[in-house]
């Protein structure tokens, strides 16, 4: 779907995206014109919209509502929108932890730090069938649980995780870079996203991710991850 989207239709989305993640609030085609680089009328953005949500990339939840991007739309975000994102001072001292503890201990104390700091559920395997989970308090907070069907679709994520892990370990399996699963490609769930790192060696790899909503910052959590791994490895 990617090579259909126009120079302004890419951008029309990325803005939504940005927008929708602060707020979580569906948004409107008056507000993207505004705040448009270049001068674009609210006509043109309705109808760049309307091709966006024909596409898949957007989702219109009523019919007097703006637009929510969808699965699709968060793909082709984090595809050719996704930036750098720098750690700031105090989310470094967050992730730092007492060195003195063992490697197993040290990593579930990173996890529930990174659970803070992202603001939804940390995911650690030390095995394919050796998992541990640390904030769900702050996935439930998020508004995205305020519809029922979600609530309920990630309750059932949350109690299948042991059977998630053998496929994301699959995934995992060549590389370290910090990976990103959306919807269907997400082994979690396919209303959820999750990023997801791999560290170790062969004979002792882990696994450690975020799992949340579509809606989350995914620059920023793929930068808490890298840090994450780095500071455990020091």
């Amino acid at each position: 779907m990617a090579e259909m989207l126009s120079q302004r239709q890419s951008q029309l989305l990325a803005s939504v995206v940005e927008e929708y993640t602060k707020t979580c609030e569906p948004v409107g085609s008056k507000l993207i014109a505004e705040r448009a680089a270049t001068r674009v009328s609210s006509a043109t953005v309705r109808n760049d919209m309307a091709a966006l949500e024909v596409n898949g990339y957007l989702a219109q939840p009523h019919t007097s509502a703006g637009r929510i991007p969808t699965a699709a739309g968060y793909q082709y975000y984090v595809e050719h929108h996704l930036g750098d994102y720098r750690i700031l001072a105090r989310e470094r001292r967050a992730l730092q932890v007492d060195a003195s503890e063992d490697g197993r201990e040290r990593l579930k104390m990173f996890a529930k730090q990174l659970a803070e700091l992202s603001g939804v559920c940390t995911v650690v395997g030390f095995s394919a069938h050796d998992v541990y989970y640390t904030g769900i308090a702050n996935l439930f907070s998020q508004p995205e649980f305020q519809d029922y069907g979600f609530s309920f679709s990630m309750s059932e994520v949350i109690d299948h995780l042991d059977d998630a892990m053998p496929r994301l370990y699959e995934k995992l399996a060549r590389t370290t870079d910090v990976q990103i699963f959306i919807g269907d490609r997400n082994p979690f769930g396919t209303r959820c996203s999750a990023l997801v790192t791999g560290f170790g060696n062969r004979q002792d790899t882990c696994v450690v991710g975020v799992l949340g909503p579509l809606r989350m910052h995914y620059a920023r959590n793929r930068s808490l991850l890298n840090h994450l791994r780095q500071a455990y490895l020091a």
